[in-house]
């Protein structure tokens, strides 16, 4: 073959491009351009403030179900509170206007009371199970001797 024949080629490929090429005014083709890319853009917009709303929304949601608060008040704190919620404006929110939907704020004593019946959970759980499969009331009415027969006391050494 020939370098002639390998020049060839690289006009057959210009005109397929020229092809391509959308016919007709170029400022017409940009419109066109423009305006799909205008729905396209406010498509995507749409679905952002879609995002943000349901965002917005589970972020009160979840403030007020740790707060101890009904999370279908989420409807009214997003009313009153604007732009970017946080943590902090719900706590807010809740103090203030809280008590006109019947939300009382857990006290200390309360914590507490929460913070100690997690302790025994946690130890009930964590409890190895018994291992002679009586129950405490039989282990009441049996003798010590027995007890430490079955293994239910440990032996004094």
């Amino acid at each position: 073959m020939s370098d002639v024949d390998d020049y060839d080629d690289v006009d057959d490929d210009v005109e397929a491009e020229q092809d391509q090429k959308p016919k007709g005014n170029a400022a017409r083709v940009l419109r066109e351009q423009n305006s799909k890319l205008a729905e396209k853009l406010e498509s995507l917009q749409k679905e952002l403030d879609e995002y943000r709303a349901e965002k917005r929304k589970n972020t009160i949601a979840d403030v007020l179900r740790e707060k101890g608060a009904n999370p279908k008040l989420a409807k009214y704190v997003s009313r009153d509170l604007e732009g970017d919620v946080t943590a902090e404006a719900v706590e807010k929110w809740l103090s203030e206007e809280g008590e006109l939907f019947g939300y009382e704020p857990a006290s200390e004593e309360d914590n507490e009371v929460a913070a100690e019946q997690q302790r025994i959970s946690e130890a009930v759980s964590s409890a190895p199970s018994p291992r002679s499969g009586l129950t405490p009331e039989q282990v009441a009415k049996m003798p010590i001797d027995q007890l430490i027969e079955m293994g239910v006391i440990p032996k004094k050494q």
